[in-house]
């Protein structure tokens, strides 16, 4: 090749990345994508924020943008990108084999662009990478500088972890970095939906073919259910309808009539003042052209019977973060079970059982609980009444032995994370009365499996089940808090929010979500597990007599 041809090859190429300078223009050029189905992805993936927010229902097209800004900053800016995914495996390994091996394999340009794809991690364009990895991997963020991190279903994501990936930008120059944070919401004031309020919180307008006014689509405004159960014809007649003029919006034969007034939709703030630098969308599939009225009616109805349908309806249909009905502790149901003795009164000489359960982090955190009942029987838990004795938290472990000698608990129970070898070393100070807990995975019952084969110290139980006694009571109201109970007690257990996840099988399975702080809940939590315990060890039986 002589000179002047490869001059002309490098001054091509060179006008060519200049015509391509959007994300949106070099998907359409290089990937053949049109917006038709998803208008609102063409400015939302030209977005040049700092920090981007996608708050969004399933199946909207947020995952195909993200891939999309990576591969253009790779492709174009020349810089390296993280695309992390919730889990280790087999999340990674399947999105590069359905997702981006695709994308590559559909354009001539970008065969030649990545050279080496095989490896499912690590995909390598010369000297720039793209990483894809799960959250969950040990060595997922070794050795990583990524210009433009973007974080998928982020709600499923380690939050502790979040922060660990965003420092692999710390060496990066702030005019260049970039993030994407893009997830079905969960609950409020959590993952996406509390990133979301410190955005632009942008919503996608559209002129109403009736009235012609600025409007959009929201849930419940935007809906007319017709029909009162799955098996109701008129239900096929459901619709959407403009918030403003109340008309019908057609969506048509495969959407293909809403396609024709999305067109004129633009994306919007919806807050005053919006800080630029961080931009959020938010979108819901009453905005989908290929989910029909009448298949979201049919969820509506579902909804209306089932808790883990009405949870879906919220989160994967319209978006919006929820908490169903009895899902979490308020105020009002706390101030329900306060008792009115004080917290660190001895207790009266003859109480049956007395528990204590901790929960170690920065501080130790404790709960003493008094537990009153006819006598010792099978399923002890919800047949005792539960009086908190005293709360708070303790530097360390040498404080803990003081309340230990002020209360005197028949038996105590202990997380083992984060320092599983002090947990141990206190459990074996107090021989027989201290219990070193893990969660396991696979176990549904409210059991306690003691391991025989590390000197009876440690336990194993199931997070899920055991929550749903310990906070239980609150409802049923059998427990008594004291009068002065703190505020971190109070905080830690409203904290703790109940929902629903598919399990492997397609079925709704019960999981436990926090919001913040969760320490007093937790300790609480190990006061009610150490009770059968306690029984087990007063009465001298095995401990499954009491479950």
């Amino acid at each position: 090749m002589n000179i002047r041809k490869l001059m002309l090859q490098q001054i091509e190429a060179g006008l060519h990345r200049k015509t391509l300078e959007t994300p949106s223009k070099w998907a359409t050029d290089v990937l053949g994508l049109n917006y038709d189905a998803h208008p609102w992805e063409r400015d939302m993936i030209n977005s040049d924020a700092l920090v981007n927010i996608g708050c969004k229902s399933a199946q909207m097209g947020y995952s195909t943008a993200g891939l999309v800004i990576s591969l253009f900053t790779i492709d174009i800016k020349k810089q390296n990108c993280l695309y992390l995914l919730p889990t280790k495996t087999p999340d990674a390994t399947d999105f590069s084999s359905s997702r981006f091996d695709p994308m590559i394999e559909s354009s001539e340009h970008l065969q030649k662009v990545f050279r080496a794809t095989k490896n499912v991690g690590h995909k390598r364009a010369g000297k720039t990478n793209l990483w894809i990895r799960g959250m969950n991997s040990r060595s997922a963020l070794k050795s990583i500088d990524p210009t433009l991190i973007v974080f998928d279903e982020l709600d499923e994501m380690d939050k502790d972890k979040v922060v660990l990936a965003e420092f692999r930008q710390s060496g990066q120059k702030s005019s260049t970095k970039r993030l994407w944070k893009i997830s079905t919401p969960t609950i409020p004031e959590f993952g996406i939906a509390k990133v979301m309020l410190e955005s632009t919180q942008e919503h996608f307008f559209f002129k109403c073919p009736h009235c012609s006014r600025q409007t959009e689509l929201l849930w419940p405004d935007c809906f007319e259910l017709c029909g009162e159960n799955l098996g109701d014809p008129d239900l096929k007649r459901s619709f959407l309808k403009c918030k403003e003029c109340q008309h019908e919006l057609e969506h048509g034969e495969d959407g293909i009539a809403k396609i024709e007034w999305l067109k004129t939709g633009k994306w919007l703030p919806t807050v005053d003042n919006p800080n630029w630098d961080c931009r959020g969308f938010y979108i819901n599939q009453l905005y989908s052209t290929t989910v029909s009225p009448f298949e979201i009616a049919q969820w509506v109805i579902r909804a209306k019977f089932d808790v883990a349908s009405d949870q879906e309806l919220h989160n994967s249909m319209m978006g919006l973060p929820y908490v169903g009905d009895g899902m979490q502790i308020d105020d009002a149901t706390i101030e329900r079970v306060k008792g009115t003795h004080h917290k660190s009164q001895v207790p009266p000489s003859g109480a049956k059982v007395i528990t204590m359960g901790v929960d170690p982090g920065k501080w130790l955190n404790y709960c003493v609980c008094q537990w009153t009942f006819s006598k010792f029987e099978n399923d002890l838990n919800m047949s005792a009444h539960c009086k908190v004795l005293d709360e708070g938290k303790v530097p360390d472990y040498k404080d803990l032995q003081v309340i230990m000698q002020t209360f005197r608990p028949q038996m105590t129970v202990v997380d083992s994370e984060p320092e599983s070898r002090l947990s141990y070393e206190f459990a074996t100070q107090y021989w027989g009365h201290v219990k070193v807990a893990k969660f396991t995975k696979g176990n549904t019952e409210r059991l306690i499996n003691v391991n025989r084969d590390q000197n009876n110290h440690y336990i194993t139980l199931d997070r899920t089940s055991w929550l749903d006694c310990t906070l239980g009571r609150f409802r049923s109201q059998r427990i008594t808090l004291p009068v002065d109970v703190s505020e971190d007690f109070k905080e830690h257990v409203k904290a703790l929010v109940k929902r629903y996840e598919t399990d492997s099988n397609g079925n709704p399975k019960a999981i436990y979500l926090s919001r913040g702080a969760d320490h007093s809940a937790f300790a609480l939590l190990y006061a009610e597990v150490a009770l059968p315990l306690a029984a087990s060890l007063v009465q001298n039986q095995d401990v499954a007599r009491f479950l």
